[in-house]
């Protein structure tokens, strides 16, 4: 099986997938959503993203959540962050394994990453905050979109069942009667 990136485990030895391998201003510390506690569909749809090629080519996880959406039609990273699923731990307690025999601390990831790029010193409290442009959420795929329909179709079908109910109770005789043969008489 090939290495895959994104993927770890935490101290404690719950599954998690890396959002953010640092955060800004707190090179310790990274951002993690533990799969054991996601909900099925978005537990399926995550590692689907992380898997695809478009998620192991990207250095950070977060932006291609950005731009992606779970069957509901909700954008993947609000919905994991309005739901309280991501945790915010220290790069210490989080271990990076790309395959079964491989365990790395993301601390030591990063520390080779960041080796050619920034300087301890670089990082105070008073280095200028960089303000990022919006990600651009118009790049939807053909999978986004079919997850939208998907969604507006199980949004309509509920509706359509509640508006049935109401007919019926005004009107029982519109019910559509059973074919086949009437029940034995005793």
């Amino acid at each position: 099986m090939a290495n895959v990136k994104h993927v770890g485990k935490t101290k404690d030895g719950a599954r998690c997938v890396v959002l953010w391998r640092t955060v800004p201003n707190e090179i310790d510390s990274c951002l993690i959503t533990e799969t054991n506690r996601l909900p099925g569909g978005y537990h399926d749809r995550l590692m689907e993203l992380v898997e695809s090629d478009e998620g192991q080519q990207s250095d950070e996880l977060s932006d291609l959540l950005s731009r992606r959406f779970f069957a509901d039609g909700t954008n993947v990273l609000n919905t994991l962050h309005g739901g309280g699923y991501i945790r915010k731990l220290r790069t210490t307690d989080v271990f990076l394994t790309p395959n079964s025999k491989t365990s790395v601390l993301l601390q030591e990831v990063n520390a080779y990453l960041m080796k050619d790029k920034v300087k301890p010193s670089d990082l105070t409290k008073d280095a200028e905050v960089v303000e990022l442009p919006p990600v651009n959420v118009g790049q939807a795929t053909p999978r986004d979109e079919a997850d939208k329909l998907m969604a507006e179709a199980v949004q309509l079908e509920a509706r359509a069942e509640e508006l049935k109910l109401k007919a019926f109770a005004l009107a029982p005789e519109l019910k559509v009667r059973r074919r086949g043969r009437p029940p034995k008489s005793k």
